[in-house]
């Protein structure tokens, strides 16, 4: 994930209901804002610059938002890397 965001698509799903579609997209989009969050960080700290911190997880929902929204990368795109970024 060089900086773009990729845009949800439903390509190798099967068929889905639209509310499931909807809450696919949310936690989609949610694993890309904190990973691309925490890639920011985690370059401003490689830089010397120790005040920024790492996403950190409000809600249980947040945290599960996360992981399936990881998990529907890795499934969509399974040779890419979509492991957490190291806190550095």
């Amino acid at each position: 994930m060089a900086g773009t965001l990729t845009t949800f698509d439903l390509s190798g799903f099967l068929a889905v209901p639209c509310s499931l579609q909807l809450l696919y997209k949310q936690q989609w989009a949610f694993f890309e804002t904190v990973q691309a969050s925490n890639i920011q960080v985690s370059t401003l700290r490689a830089g010397g610059d120790k005040s920024p911190a790492y996403y950190s997880f409000q809600t249980y929902n947040d945290y599960t938002y996360y992981t399936n929204g990881r998990m529907l990368h890795i499934k969509r795109f399974p040779g890419s890397n979509w492991d957490p970024v190291t806190e550095n």
